[in-house]
């Protein structure tokens, strides 16, 4: 698995390795395997609006480490702790 990210948002794509190569190629201008900072309004929380997954990848690529079993507000606080 890959986790690729939108350029625009910064939000978090987990695919296949072999797709993941192809979406690159194809789609350069949409998708990155770097995570861009993403601006964030004043008082905005990092979490917000993301899914598990885009939260366990944000964490991950903050070089965070998270248990397996965390739930998805405890994943959030992680998050939002480390704006």
């Amino acid at each position: 698995m890959k986790t690729l990210y939108e350029v625009k948002t910064g939000k978090a794509l987990t695919v296949e390795a072999v797709d993941a190569r192809e979406i690159l190629q194809q789609s350069p201008e949409l998708y990155s395997s770097d995570p861009a900072p993403v601006p964030v309004e004043a008082g905005a929380k990092l979490s917000a609006g993301l899914k598990v997954d885009e939260i366990k990848a944000a964490l991950t690529a903050k070089g965070i480490a998270f248990p397996d079993d965390a739930k998805k507000a405890e994943l959030a606080a992680l998050l939002d702790a480390a704006q």
